[in-house]
């Protein structure tokens, strides 16, 4: 493990002797939280530490449970309180005078530089001796090649799941009961230390996620009732080929996408429902997280041209089975078998169905159908490098059905996300050939939610700010539980000063993905912040840049809200901290660079920079 301090320079230019003693500080502590987990600190150098374990589990949880004490103790935003980053490597080392060195120290030492501030990188290799039990999620940043080692190196980031705390220390051999859920999933009994403060922690986050779904439910209901809700949780592969996991994700993804657009429902987001992979927790607890009622399980079979799919929902208030069944038919046949589980899905929650709504286009051939499924599960891992092999697959199934819509609305999408994360090599190349591809769907099949989701992320980015909120407006018609389309739409209208009605927008993407990245945040905050409603924008804006340091433009925010509320300390943070995502970083790059379309938003936003401290 090789952790380095966030900033050393900027820290000792403040003040260099308190610089030293915090320094000192948060490695004491951190090598006092190492020894707990069973591993040695074998060097401290400077503002770097680097430390040995047995075993990948105990350095992964050391790790997450230091940088969550760390955060903890910044709440107060200290700009003297050291941030790490973490690196973790698998391989043999060479050890003299308590030192150690070799490939393996070398790579933990790269893998810590692309960890995010309060972040753990770790090494592919190493997740794989990783317990599935332990309720840590490892996010794919892709294969990268690393200075040193001519092989690319397959790269994840360590992170808690939502609601937990890092496990403790174990002891080897450590035998955990399990006990069996009503799923027939098995479920690890948690550890009983400080118990109480984990409940109160995690009823309030509950409460808070029905509120929004409340809130949500009745914004988009003609008449204030409250509609059946539902979150369709990923379907167990049991096709005894890993390699099949694609398959049995794209069904449950695909039932999401049917629910999602019948109106008298509320579905909950793929993003949120498929973090409960591992179902580890009390049934009741994942509905309530989710902010559901029912929840929909199943499994998937695949054998050869054969496909078995067994489908359960599940009243997770009562714990009582609603309706299950098993369906059985050929490849070839999917489509219908698909429609069969929505209708059955439907009618168990007694809700109207229109017979004459619109419908999926399905492709020519079932090879399609699964090249796009394989293109889908590249594509959401959500680096550079999947989103560009995610592009080639959905050409491939675009190639062997050229009237596939679906195929030509993943190429458009991928562009869309290339153009919004900064990864496209020639942007306004990757903005034509995705308005084209999306345009081409949209002619095949025009009832086709995130076809217009991806024309809209396309029109934004091209400076066609009321075509994109036209067209974000029709996504949503199409499919009203669509979360991304929602939050899309919340951003055009903040850009284009229609504030009011991106916090209607935005609540409702929060109330359908309860566990959605730090976007969401970002995007109610800037709503909230030109609404002059700081103290709100202040908490959203400081979550958001707690789950994501490195996203500069929360970090600009977050100066420009601490400036309107007279934090000036506080506000030259988030500024140094942008500034160091930022290099030259000045008030006349973001006047250029702003995309707010009302002039008294954009002179409130500079304002604000200004009183930061940006020149």
């Amino acid at each position: 493990m090789h952790a380095d301090v966030v900033g050393s320079t900027v820290l000792v230019q403040r003040n260099e002797t308190e610089a030293h003693a915090r320094i000192q500080d948060v490695f004491k502590r951190f090598s006092a939280t190492i020894n707990r987990y069973g591993g040695t600190t074998r060097e401290l150098r400077g503002d770097a530490l680097l430390a040995e374990f047995n075993r990948t589990s105990d350095a992964v949880c050391a790790a997450l449970a230091f940088q969550s004490e760390n955060r903890l103790g910044n709440e107060g935003h200290d700009p003297m309180h050291p941030r790490l980053r973490v690196g973790i490597a698998l391989g043999e080392v060479v050890t003299a005078d308590n030192t150690i060195t070799g490939a393996g120290v070398v790579l933990a030492q790269r893998l810590e530089q692309l960890a995010e501030p309060d972040g753990v990188c770790i090494q592919g290799a190493a997740v794989e001796t990783v317990p599935q039990r332990l309720p840590i999620l490892f996010e794919s940043m892709g294969e990268n090649t690393v200075k040193g080692f001519t092989e690319a190196v397959k790269i994840y980031r360590a992170v808690l799941k939502e609601g937990h705390d890092a496990p403790g220390p174990e002891k080897e051999g450590t035998a955990h009961k399990r006990i069996e859920l009503p799923l027939g999933r098995r479920t690890i009994l948690a550890t009983l230390l400080g118990v109480s403060i984990v409940v109160a922690i995690s009823v309030v986050w509950m409460f808070q996620a029905r509120e929004q779904r409340v809130t949500g439910q009745l914004l988009r209901s003609d008449v204030g009732e409250l509609k059946p809700s539902v979150a369709v949780l990923p379907f167990d592969n049991l096709s005894g080929d890993v390699e099949q996991e694609y398959f049995a994700d794209g069904l449950a993804d695909d039932l999401i996408t049917d629910l999602s657009k019948i109106p008298t429902l509320f579905v909950t987001a793929r993003n949120s429902s498929f973090a409960f992979r591992d179902r580890s927790g009390d049934l009741r607890e994942i509905a309530v997280a989710l902010g559901v009622t029912y929840l929909l399980d199943g499994s998937v079979r695949r054998a050869q041209n054969q496909v078995r799919i067994n489908a359960q929902l599940i009243n997770a208030e009562s714990g009582q089975h609603v309706w299950s069944e098993r369906f059985d038919g050929d490849l070839s046949n999917i489509f219908a078998l698909q429609d069969e589980v929505t209708t059955k899905i439907v009618t168990a929650l007694e809700v109207s169905l229109d017979p004459n709504r619109p419908k999926q286009e399905p492709p020519a051939t079932f090879a399609a159908y699964d090249t796009l499924l394989r293109a889908l599960e590249v594509q959401t891992r959500f680096t550079p490098a999947d989103n560009a092999e995610g592009r080639e697959i959905y050409r491939e199934a675009a190639s062997i059905d050229p009237g596939y819509a679906r195929a030509h609305a993943g190429i458009g999408l991928t562009h869309a996300i290339d153009v919004n994360m900064n990864w496209a090599q020639d942007r306004q190349k990757s903005i034509d050939q995705g308005l084209a591809a999306t345009a081409r769907a949209i002619e095949l099949d025009p009832n086709m939610p995130r076809a217009y989701f991806a024309k809209g992320s396309l029109l934004l980015a091209s400076g066609q700010h009321r075509e994109a909120l036209s067209v974000f407006q029709r996504a949503v018609e199409l499919a009203p539980n669509y979360a991304d389309g929602y939050a899309q739409w919340a951003f055009a209208q903040v850009k284009a000063g229609e504030h009011l009605q991106a916090l209607e927008s935005i609540e409702n993407s929060v109330a359908l993905n309860p566990l959605s990245t730090a976007l969401y945040q970002y995007v109610q905050a800037i709503a909230l912040f030109h609404l002059e409603r700081y103290e709100e924008a202040l908490s959203l804006l400081e979550s958001s840049v707690t789950r994501n340091p490195a996203f500069d433009r929360v970090q600009l925010m977050l100066a420009a809200t601490h400036a309107y509320l007279g934090n000036a300390e506080e506000a030259a943070w988030a500024l140094d901290e942008a500034a160091i995502l930022l290099p030259g970083l000045s008030l006349a790059d973001e006047r250029d660079d702003s995309v707010l379309l009302v002039p008294e938003d954009l002179d409130r936003y500079i304002d604000g920079l200004r009183m930061a401290g940006l020149r």
